[in-house]
């Protein structure tokens, strides 16, 4: 369910599927409903992520849900409490706090969701303050043509001084922005940027904010060492980083294996209620790290979300196609590369039908004629799928010419969601569902065979 972090905690979501299929045996039990309360969840912090900063002012942000406040603390490397306030969000739950003179040396942000005593679960973000920088790496940002900004952080997801990386696309223009510490009306800010080349940042409104714009290689992948360098008060000081040119995903034909332009891809995050109640898959609140969510492929099918550690889903629709979720993507250091396959329409109706419940596929094993439309329909009040896996659904952009395929992938189907997929040929296919590896079917595709009549003749004696 998209359930964005402004629905209220407390909101009863009630959902009723009813299920209907030609070689249902018990039609009694086809009716199943589900209850969700919303719960307390968790605050964003957006700013500070986590990271080292020159200045100890700064205002850490965030978004709470509707009715709730924000109970803020900041604690020193010591455990002392040097910061402690309640902050009341505006009516869309976005929430400020203003930090100023921080002394130099760690600290941590935690904040806390509460409504009465009712709290949620905590989020703490680590931030160093280290005032001898020449430049604040919690500023370093790169932001497409198309508004899509990425932060780069190292493997523990933060952004210090040195040992970041940073995920860029191929063939694509950049704008690197960061703001620098010193006060020297002439200092310079240079990036090394591999292949590209030595650029200049500059701050034509003098702002503190310096930037540059650069166009990525249109091949690679290519990886290699960036290095920013800040000279101020004839004084260079450089610090490194990792680039990686490498594309989060392609949307895709499954029978072509052509990209597919025009595809909505939404990036869905977990959300587990503090009670131990039901998880919910809420659309990730991209616009918090200056991200779009959901983003529209080009000609290329191209999608990419840079997102904090968490298990996320993408849901994508496309006119003309299935829609398609992803299995569950964990994030933890590094990007996930995950292709979406979309299958058209299929229009006919179901030759054969194979349902799938909590005991797997039913039934298991399917023989039918070539161009025979199969439709899997999950029957069970769980999420389930049905994915091939001889053939597999694979994208090749490598390869020159990309052959139709009889691959499949339902994606995850939620209770009483079907899928079709017209089989054309002839041969021995397994399938598997997601969610359960353990569970596998077989269809076999074979031209039904024309018996051998036999003719016989009348004998003439002599």
């Amino acid at each position: 369910a998209r359930l964005p972090i402004t629905q209220a905690p407390g909101t009863v979501i009630t959902n009723t599927v009813t299920i209907t299929a030609s070689n249902d045996v018990d039609p009694l039990n086809n009716t199943e409903t589900v209850t969700l309360t919303v719960p307390l969840l968790p605050p964003v912090i957006t700013y500070p992520t986590p990271g080292t900063t020159c200045t100890g002012t700064f205002t850490v942000t965030g978004v709470v849900q509707p009715s709730a406040v924000v109970d803020l603390t900041i604690d020193d490397a010591s455990g002392n409490t040097v910061i402690s306030t309640t902050v009341t969000p505006d009516a869309a739950g976005h929430w400020s706090y203003g930090v100023s003179s921080l002394s130099d040396g760690e600290y941590d942000i935690t904040a806390v969701a509460r409504i009465g005593s009712l709290t949620s679960p905590a989020v703490t973000v680590h931030v160093i303050v280290d005032s001898t920088l020449f430049w604040n790496p919690l500023s370093l940002r790169f932001t497409d043509d198309s508004g899509h900004t990425v932060i780069p952080h190292d493997n523990n997801g933060r952004t210090d001084a040195s040992g970041w990386k940073v995920f860029l696309r191929r063939g694509t223009v950049y704008t690197v922005s960061l703001t620098i510490c010193c006060t020297d009306p002439n200092a310079e800010v240079t990036l090394e940027l591999g292949s590209v080349g030595n650029l200049t940042l500059t701050d034509p409104d003098g702002d503190g904010t310096y930037t540059a714009t650069f166009t990525t290689p249109s091949t690679g992948p290519i990886t290699g060492a960036i290095r920013i360098c800040v000279t101020c008060n004839l004084v260079r000081v450089c610090s490194d980083g990792t680039v990686t040119i490498d594309p989060e995903g392609t949307v895709f034909d499954i029978l072509t294996g052509q990209p597919v332009a025009g595809s909505q891809v939404a990036c869905m995050e977990e959300q587990v209620s503090s009670s131990g109640g039901g998880t919910v898959f809420s659309l990730w609140p991209a616009d918090q790290f200056d991200q779009v969510n959901p983003q529209t492929t080009g000609s290329d099918g191209y999608f990419s979300f840079f997102t904090p550690p968490g298990t996320y889903r993408l849901e994508v629709n496309q006119s003309g196609y299935q829609s398609y979720r992803s299995p569950d993507l964990v994030v933890v250091s590094e990007p996930v590369h995950f292709d979406v396959p979309l299958t058209p329409e299929v229009s006919e109706d179901a030759g054969q039908e194979v349902l799938i419940t909590a005991e797997g596929f039913d039934p298991p094993v399917l023989t039918v004629a070539p161009n025979t439309v199969i439709q899997f329909t999950n029957m069970d009040a769980v999420v389930h799928s049905s994915t091939s896996i001889t053939p597999t659904a694979e994208y090749q952009p490598s390869a020159a010419q990309l052959k139709s395929s009889d691959a499949w992938d339902s994606g995850l189907l939620n209770p009483g969601e079907s899928y079709k997929r017209k089989l054309t040929s002839e041969g021995t296919y397994t399938y598997v569902d997601a969610t359960n590896p353990a569970v596998t079917g077989t269809i076999i595709v074979q031209a039904a065979t024309t018996p051998e009549q036999k003719i016989f003749l009348p004998t003439v004696n002599r």
